[in-house]
């Protein structure tokens, strides 16, 4: 049987809405936390924009299954490929490849973005994508390999 337009549709949302929410909880403490004013503020940056991502897909998965409930029922399936991208790593290793694993959400995102015919779901990812694409510029110039770590704080 083949897939149809708004189970894919759904598919991606929820591969999105993974990756996206991998690791917030460590982002979370660390704009919390943190000693380092600057990394404070990237994360606070970071966590919030994630965040409101987050809330607006998940409202649109409220509307898409609202809408095509008959074809996808309350489809909650994440990709493999949207799985495989986030293994379960720990607090240092999130932190120390944070730049990487946030550029590769930003190229998933943008992908995903392309190929879908969804406005309302362009336009959600397209905000995501302009503040994140900031964020990232102002994470990459950090050396996040040089930050002490102490009792999960930076």
């Amino acid at each position: 049987m083949e897939t149809s337009a708004s189970h894919k549709l759904l598919q991606r949302l929820n591969g999105l809405k993974f990756i996206t929410s991998r690791y917030l909880d460590i982002y979370e403490v660390i704009s919390i936390n943190s000693k380092n004013i600057s990394l404070k503020r990237i994360f606070i940056k970071l966590y919030t924009n994630k965040l409101n991502f987050i809330e607006s897909l998940e409202k649109l998965k409220q509307n898409i299954v609202s809408e095509y409930a008959t074809e996808c029922g309350s489809e909650s399936v994440i990709p493999n490929e949207y799985l495989s991208m986030m293994p379960e790593i720990g607090y240092t290793s999130v932190i120390k490849n944070c730049y990487q694993i946030e550029n590769a959400i930003y190229e998933s995102c943008k992908s995903v973005m392309e190929q879908t015919n969804n406005t309302s779901f362009k336009n959600n990812i397209d905000n995501f994508l302009r503040v994140h694409k900031n964020i990232l510029k102002d994470l990459k110039p950090i050396n996040l390999d040089c930050v002490e770590y102490n009792n999960q704080t930076i």
